[in-house]
Order: structure tokens, then C-alpha cells, then sequence
């Protein structure tokens, strides 16, 4: 099962138990894969030149890796509301934001602990031979494949920051 048709599936579960914030939730992230699909579809259509049944004839538009982008971004628009409703004191939105980023946590995959993290971090500092900041892109370019979907962005890259400064290699 993709992770489209589990979403889809969760969907109408809580549509039908009637949980009002789960599916409000699910609406939401369902819409965005949804659009995505859209883009795709007319990237398609109008680099390809193919129509729209040959377009559905090849299947599922996105891959669950892209599927699970789509998760993180709207986990990551969910944090910065949570942020800003915190810097407002708005209880009700803090708590709002709060259940639907534990509804969607539910679609990543077992995120990495800071000591993983941080070992592969060091690994890739030693294979691209960082020394400072400047080789900082490098090192990303080596510990994203690894990490994909397991940490966040902001997380590794302060980890990075964090390791390149003290990394005396």
C-alpha cells in the first residue's frame, strides 16, 4: 500500500467515525498531494505532450518519497503557525496546530536520534574533509540521501554547524 492509498484509507476512517479535526487534517494534506498531482499532470501534458489518459495510464504521479515531502512541508507550515499563534498567546490556535502536527507525525518515518544523527553528521564531515563553514554544502549534499524523511532540515543543519566549528580533522 502507497503512502497515498494509507492517507486515503486513514481518510475515511475518521470521515466516518466523524473526527472532525482528523479529517480536517487529512483534507488539508490530501489537497495538497493533490495538487501536486496537478502540477505533475500538466508538466506532463505540456513537456510530453501526452494526453490525459496517457498520463493516468502510467499510474501513481507521486512517489511516497515525494508524497513524504509533501508531509514535512506541511508539518513545517504547521510548526511556524504554532510559533507565530505562540508569540500571540492564542491557546486555541497553539492547541489546534499542535493535534494536526501529531496527525500528520503519524506519516513519517521513525525519526533519527540525536546521537545517529549527529554520528552520521560527523561521517560525512570526514568523507567531504570539511574544515569550515564554506564546505557546509557538501556536507548536506552527503547527509540528506541518509536522512531523507528521518530529521528535519534545520535540525541537520545545525548539527553541521555545530560539528564543523569544533571538527578539527
Amino acid at each position: 500500500m502507497s503512502l497515498k492509498q494509507k492517507i486515503q484509507e486513514d481518510f475515511k476512517i475518521v470521515f466516518k467515525a466523524q473526527k472532525q479535526q482528523e479529517t480536517s487534517t487529512l483534507k488539508m494534506l490530501l489537497a495538497a498531494v493533490l495538487l501536486k498531482e496537478k502540477e505533475r499532470q500538466f508538466k506532463l501534458a505540456s513537456q510530453e505532450k501526452l494526453s490525459e489518459a496517457q498520463i493516468k495510464a502510467k499510474g501513481e504521479l507521486l512517489s511516497d518519497e515525494e508524497i513524504l515531502a509533501i508531509v514535512q512541508s506541511e508539518i513545517k507550515k504547521l510548526k511556524d503557525a504554532l510559533a507565530d499563534a505562540q508569540k500571540s498567546q492564542r491557546q486555541d490556535l497553539i492547541v489546534k496546530a499542535q493535534e494536526e502536527i501529531s496527525i500528520l507525525i503519524k506519516y513519517l518515518p521513525p525519526q533519527l536520534s540525536d546521537e545517529d544523527l549527529r554520528a552520521l553528521i560527523i561521517e560525512a564531515i570526514k568523507v567531504v574533509g570539511a574544515k569550515d563553514q564554506k564546505q557546509m554544502g557538501q556536507v548536506i549534499k552527503e547527509v540528506m540521501p541518509k536522512v531523507k524523511g528521518r530529521a528535519e532540515n534545520s535540525k541537520v543543519s545545525e548539527i553541521i554547524k555545530e560539528e564543523i566549528s569544533k571538527a578539527q580533522w
